[in-house]
């Protein structure tokens, strides 16, 4: 996945990840289901999505306002 990551890095991707959110996202098999429990403001979820690595994905958290995001 991380070549993959590499790959669309600059062409596709709308959300920034910082250091950390993008080694979690390198973590993430090529069509793996995903499940984000607290996800906060979705970052990690929408880049999987917008980048075509994950289409299956479920997030949740417990602030109803961190929950107001839109998958790709």
């Amino acid at each position: 996945i991380r070549d993959r990551i590499k790959e669309v890095k600059g062409l596709f991707r709308m959300i920034k990840l910082s250091k950390r959110l993008n080694k979690i996202a390198e973590l993430v098999d090529f069509g793996a289901s995903v499940i984000d429990v607290g996800t906060d403001h979705g970052y990690v979820p929408n880049f999987l999505c917008e980048n075509k690595i994950s289409s299956d994905i479920i997030a949740t958290d417990i602030s109803k306002n961190s929950l107001h995001f839109q998958f790709c």
